[in-house]
């Protein structure tokens, strides 16, 4: 059986390159590659060796789910800024800025009002930057 993923020694590492870990890779010299999956927060590893290759695909997560606040939420671009903006009944929620290329879309800050936090405000940015 696996340990978990977010186990305290799996962190651990970051702090102390002997602090315990695991991992899943082959056990032969390999060659690894990462990209994002078009204009998406899907992140793909393929690990290339003599024999094949194997790739993975994992999504950074975006959104509390089935949250009745982000049915509710309406986003604007707010392009001067480089940013969308995030209001409930008018009231503003936050924001998420971003950086925008001809195949990525990053989003590399993100605040949400204190009354917000938690309920799935965040949850229709990535949509609004992939869907151009």
């Amino acid at each position: 059986m696996l340990p978990r993923f977010d186990s305290p020694s799996t962190f651990a590492r970051l702090l102390d390159e002997g602090a315990g870990h695991w991992s899943i890779r082959p056990a032969g010299e390999y060659e690894a590659t990462r990209r994002h999956v078009g204009r998406t927060l899907v992140l793909e590893t393929t690990l290339q060796t003599i024999t094949g290759a194997h790739a993975t695909r994992c999504r950074a997560p975006c959104t509390v789910r089935d949250s009745p606040m982000s049915a509710s939420v309406t986003v604007t671009d707010a392009a001067d800024r480089s940013r969308f903006e995030a209001r409930v009944g008018g009231e503003f929620a936050g924001f998420c800025r971003y950086i925008r290329t001809a195949d990525l879309v990053v989003y590399p800050h993100t605040e949400v009002e204190p009354a917000f936090e938690g309920k799935g405000v965040g949850g229709p940015w990535p949509e609004n930057g992939t869907s151009r």
